[in-house]
């Protein structure tokens, strides 16, 4: 028999090569039929009989791989459960052979779904590694299989023990890996099973070594299994990469991409989004057009490039190719895409979108009247037999997501008339689910918008009082559709206002930008993550200053000041209201108050860091958010504050009048509070332009440093061309009106105001504006504020201890910045109102600064800043420590002081506002979150700041003049920098960059 036997076996193997040389099934089919005969001439025991069972399950394996029938795989387990039975577990195939029965038992699980074949291989799979040495052979690939299955069992019953098993015995598989391939594959299980874990636990950790397991997989691994430190970065990695076209690469390519997105959505770091635009790319490149995972692929692609667009206001993020390559992306995967392809709908309003953002910036006709067609082939309704369901496809029509140009030659007429009969037939709900109403509200809201853009736009050209009419009728359908997105609702009420302001019908556009103020706070939901507040604020940029001028221009004053505070200074209302309530929280509820507090520094810790965030943090904020909400008084707490009734606003004008400048292209004023009412006064040819035009003269200016005496002068004469036309503009008019005519007689106080500057007017020096000749600081001591709300948030405070508690900060050296001489000049000025204590050099760390805060009642910072103009909450001060932690705006946010009373930030631009983007016009600059604002956030009643870039020798000439004049005016800070200003001025008359550089923020 055992020759008979022999024979038999060497035509199965003969058979079951042929099957592998030619892929002829025959052959593979003949190969089992052969086998099984062998194992019914030899029985299931001995030899000849193991030798078998083992080739029988992997003739099965293969005929399964081959056509997925359930019996392949019933037979190839069954093959092999009775192998790992023989065995011993120290026999040398033993954990070869338990690795292949554990994949025989996916296999199964993945026809009939039951949890039991997973059951079965987990468990034979931990009792066999619990006993095996991990030296034996075969040990890495069963640690691989069994994590294989432990990542199933969770995904199929959600115990997330399982989860854990499974990165734990990747993690050791990897250790154990021999070969490269199986260090590959380790690595990509690896990493899915990482981006699974903090998909749900939220852990930032889990995604850094998701993307370097993942870069890992596509580097030449090392071949004693170490880690090379000197690995490239992944710039240098993709260049490698950029002449390999090998297909199955592509796949690692696109793991890497898929966590490096996933990484930047979470914690919105450019670099990762840039990568996973560059991985991507790649990926594509890699992958031919009729490849099973070309369109997986393409729509990550796609969702990348999107993301990086949407960022192009940002600068250094996207570049003018990306869109030119995205536009050709989307147009060769829409011409190997079938029309009713699901996906077909949004790849075309993503075309049109692209191509519209393109036509905005070259101007090619060409460009619009693509996207006009592709917009009129995706607003063609498409419905499902069942309910009539549109997909949602209006967002690509025509002016839905952005008030687009229409070329002259767009015909209008057809494009109405389409619109119209799409809205007809749009159905106004359907069915009783929520979800089908809200979606149909949003595309009757879309497709309205649309239709009223094209009117619009039909009646600036023609003047047809009917197409107004329509317009501003339709524009009034989607402000007032509730279920319709907020952001979807103010983008309406801009839209009807332009309609209205054309034909000045003002009570129109007050009333509709009235409503789109009130949907501002909709947009600003209390989260985790800041960034989606910003998005939404730039989206709606210029929505309140536009209210306000449309409210003057109806008449409407009072509603003016009421709408100023409604819609601006939204992040620092709520941040406000937050510090205001924390005191009461406090003598509610100890515990939560100091939970909360831990939590919020936990946050912002987290978002300067991009460190980990977990699952269970964020449901304790949640408990804790929903616990402190249901204490009495306290329903609103982290909620945009409701702005104060009229009265209360007025009140504030009781020390000196309040003035609001508005800047609007519907007309720009100031609104002068004082307690008999509002006051408004003209500012003729001052426009969100010019305005913008002289603050970014300002900013060059202010950044023109060095030795050079050619230079310095030129910026000198730069600030005095603004300063005049910002005294002949704005400030002398205003002062003219309030009868400020002079300075103020001998031994009398100098009247105060307090300015709101609106727009980009927050970066420009209102309190010092003025000519050779004439100049507000001869004529009134003049504070800022954020809004009014914040004002009288701060004088609510009581005035810290006298003397005051001082701390100096001063940086001289920093790591990574050029050296300031004159910050330890500055650190000695404070003695002059009171005893200091200095913090210098490596002693300025970020722990012992933010300890120190807590038991001093003045702080003085003397050193660099880092930041630009478009930072909002980023923007920080340089400590020692600064590389590691930074004190940022959003950390001094959440200090919530008692005691405190004055921050003197001698460093560049601390009064600036952040998220301004002068190039493209977008602004954040309403919302006033720049450094001086957290202080005010964090518990000091005033503030000293400075607009721009700040030389350290004057920055020192600055302080000291100041704290002496504090130390002779009682500490009145206010009037301390008044002094100040004037006397450097007298001094230096044809320097403004010196002496107009510093303002005081507060009661």
């Amino acid at each position: 028999m055992g020759e008979e036997t022999a024979t038999l076996w060497d035509r199965i193997k003969s058979q079951g090569e042929a099957y592998r040389q030619t892929g002829d099934v025959s052959s593979l089919n003949s190969a089992i039929a052969l086998c099984r005969h062998l194992l019914a001439e030899a029985g299931d025991g001995g030899r000849w009989g193991l030798k078998g069972l083992l080739e029988l399950g992997s003739l099965y394996k293969c005929r399964f791989t081959l056509f997925g029938a359930l019996a392949d795989a019933q037979e190839a387990a069954s093959a092999r459960r009775q192998i790992v039975a023989q065995l011993d577990r120290d026999s040398y195939n033993y954990a070869f052979c338990l690795a292949d029965l554990i994949i025989s038992l996916m296999d199964l699980f993945s026809l009939t779904a039951r949890q039991a074949e997973l059951d079965e291989a987990v468990s034979l799979g931990r009792g066999a590694i619990a006993e095996l040495d991990p030296e034996c052979a075969g040990y890495g690939l069963l640690l691989g299989r069994l994590g294989r299955a432990c990542l199933s069992r969770f995904r199929r019953a959600g115990d997330t023990a399982d989860l854990e098993d499974a990165v734990v015995l990747f993690r050791k598989a990897l250790n154990a890996a021999e070969e490269e391939n199986e260090r590959e594959f380790g690595y990509y299980r690896l990493g899915e099973a990482l981006v699974i874990r903090f998909e749900l636990h939220g852990r930032g950790e889990d995604l850094t070594d998701a993307v370097t397991v993942y870069r890992r997989a596509l580097e030449a691994p090392p071949g004693d299994g170490s880690e090379d430190a000197s690995r490239l970065e992944l710039g240098g990695l993709f260049a490698a990469l950029a002449d390999d076209t090998d297909v199955g690469r592509g796949d690692e390519v696109h793991r890497l991409a898929w966590a490096l997105l996933t990484r930047y959505d979470r914690f919105g770091n450019r670099a990762d989004l840039v990568d996973a635009v560059t991985a991507a790319r790649h990926t594509l490149g890699t992958t031919p057009p009729d490849h099973p995972a070309r369109a997986v692929r393409a729509a990550r692609a796609e969702r990348c490039f999107r993301l990086l667009l949407s960022r192009g206001g940002h600068p250094g993020w996207a570049k003018p190719s990306d869109l030119d390559e995205v536009i050709a992306l989307v147009r060769r995967e829409l011409a190997g895409m079938a029309s009713d392809d699901c996906d077909w709908p949004g790849r075309l309003a993503f075309l049109r979108a692209s191509l519209l953002r393109r036509h905005e910036r070259d101007q090619d006709p060409a460009d619009l009247e693509e996207a006009i067609t592709v917009g009129c082939e995706t607003v063609k309704p498409r419905t499902s037999p069942e309910e009539k369901v549109p997909i949602p496809l209006s967002r690509a029509v025509l002016a839905a997501d952005r008030t687009a140009p229409f070329a002259r030659t767009v015909n209008l007429d057809r494009t109405v008339r389409e619109l119209r009969e799409d809205l007809a037939i749009l159905p106004s709900t359907i069915g009783q689910n929520r979800w089908r109403v809200r979606l149909a509200a949003r595309e009757q809201v879309r497709v309205a918008s649309s239709l009223a853009a094209a009117l619009g736009e039909r009646y600036l050209r023609a003047g047809d009082l009917e197409d107004r009419r329509e317009a501003i009728a339709l524009a009034r359908r989607a402000v007032h559709t509730e279920a319709a997105r907020p952001a979807e609702r103010v983008a309406a009420a801009r839209r009807g206002t332009r309609w209205a302001a054309a034909a000045g019908e003002w009570d129109v556009a007050a009333d509709l930008l009235a409503t789109g103020v009130s949907l501002l706070p909709r947009l600003m939901r209390y989260t985790w993550n800041r960034e989606p507040w910003e998005n939404n604020l730039l989206y709606t940029s210029g929505v309140p200053r536009d209210a306000v001028a449309a409210a003057v221009r109806a008449g409407r004053p009072e509603q003016a000041v009421l709408l100023a505070e409604q819609g601006r200074g939204v992040l620092i209302g709520q941040d406000l209201s937050i510090g205001r309530d924390q005191s009461v929280l406090r003598e509610r509820d100890p515990g939560l108050a100091a939970r909360w507090k831990r939590l919020q520094l936990q946050r912002v810790r987290a978002e300067r860091a991009t460190q980990s965030l977990s699952e269970d943090v964020y449901a304790e904020f949640v408990e804790t958010l929903d616990a402190i909400r249901a204490l009495p008084g306290l329903g609103h707490f982290a909620s945009p504050s409701e702005p104060p009734e009229l009265p209360e606003l007025l009140a504030e004008s009781e020390a000196g009048p309040v003035v609001l400048v508005n800047v609007s292209d519907y007309g720009s004023h100031a609104l002068i509070h004082t307690p008999g009412g509002v006051r408004t006064v003209d500012l003729p040819g001052v426009t969100p332009e010019t305005v913008s035009e002289h603050a970014s003269t300002l900013m060059t200016a202010g950044r023109m440093t060095g030795g050079d005496p050619h230079t310095h002068l030129l910026a000198q004469r730069k600030f005095a061309r603004v300063m005049a036309w910002l005294w002949e503009r704005v400030t002398g008019p205003v002062l003219d009106a309030l009868g400020f005519t002079g300075p103020p007689t001998p031994g009398h106080p100098w009247p105060r105001i307090w300015w709101v500057a609106t727009g980009m007017l927050a970066f420009m020096p209102l309190h010092a504006a003025g000519t050779g000749e004439e100049n507000a600081l001869d004529r009134v001591l003049s504070c800022y504020a954020p809004t009014v709300n914040a004002l009288r948030h701060a004088r609510r405070r009581p005035p810290g201890p006298r003397p005051p508690r001082v701390l100096a900060v001063a940086m001289p050296q920093t790591p990574g910045a050029s050296p300031l001489p004159g910050a330890a000049t500055e650190a000695r000025m404070p003695a002059h109102v009171g005893r200091t204590e200095v913090l210098s050099g490596e002693g300025a760390t970020y722990q012992r600064v933010r300890a120190r805060l807590t038991e001093s009642t003045w702080v003085h910072f003397a050193c660099h800043t880092d930041g630009t103009s478009a930072d909002t909450f980023e923007k920080s001060l340089l400590l020692h420590d600064h590389e590691t932690h930074p004190l940022t705006v959003a950390d001094i946010a959440t200090l919530n002081l008692d005691d405190a009373e004055l921050a003197y930030l001698s460093a560049c631009t601390t009064g600036s506002p952040g998220g301004t983007f002068i190039t493209t016009g977008e602004s954040l600059a309403d919302e006033s979150i720049q450094l001086a604002s957290s202080f005010l956030i964090a518990g000091y009643r005033h503030v000293i700041a400075t607009l721009w870039p700040v030389q350290d020798s004057a920055a020192a000439r600055f302080a000291e003049r100041f704290y002496i004049e504090a130390g002779r005016e009682g500490t009145d800070p206010a009037l301390a920098l008044h002094q100040a200003a004037r006397r450097i001025r007298d001094l230096y008359p044809s320097f403004p960059k010196v002496w107009a550089s510093h303002i005081c923020m507060g009661p």
